[in-house]
């Protein structure tokens, strides 16, 4: 039997089931290619797909059966992922987090809310050195002069990363 003779086999003697749960794989894999949702979609593909390989294999499927299986995720996910690619380059395709995702942000670069509060001097600060404003660590430039590690700081300026303190008595 050749490869396109398996081909048309594999989808005549499958059942409904097996269908839906290869279908259902590959659409939340490419889903998730496209609407990234922290993997979640992904397991529930892959899940899907395994489990609608392993019902077609235990109803009388042969390997050849499983590795036409196998290519045909393969391939889908790779034709979405190269889709994926080729309309973000073109700006037609914005990818964003999901709304969860967004919700929990990389630490941003400007510091601003650090300003006018008060905090202690982690290290000694004479170019630059670390402060402890709120129990975390930070880096800082004095105003003028030195401030010894201990010392209580106020944050007066920030610029950015830059983060300008001088020492309160």
């Amino acid at each position: 039997m050749d490869f396109f003779e398996e081909f048309a086999l594999f989808f005549r003697e499958t059942d409904i089931f097996c269908i839906v749960c290869l279908v259902i794989g590959i659409g939340f894999c490419v889903l998730e290619i496209f609407l990234p949702a922290r993997r979640l979609f992904a397991a529930l593909g892959g899940l899907l797909y395994i489990t609608g390989m392993v019902l077609r294999t235990v109803a009388g499927g042969s390997v050849q059966t499983v590795f036409i299986m196998a290519a045909l995720a393969v391939f889908v996910i790779l034709g979405a992922y190269m889709l994926m690619v080729v309309l973000t380059k073109s700006g037609w395709l914005r990818r964003q987090a999901s709304p969860a995702a967004a919700a929990v942000k990389a630490p941003s670069n400007d510091y601003c809310f650090l300003l006018n509060l008060e905090g202690t001097a982690a290290t000694e600060i004479k170019e630059r050195g670390q402060i402890l404003v709120n129990g975390v660590e930070f880096d800082a430039v004095p105003n003028s002069g030195e401030i010894s590690a201990g010392a209580k700081i106020k944050v007066i300026a920030v610029h950015g990363k830059k983060i300008i303190v001088k020492e309160i008595r």
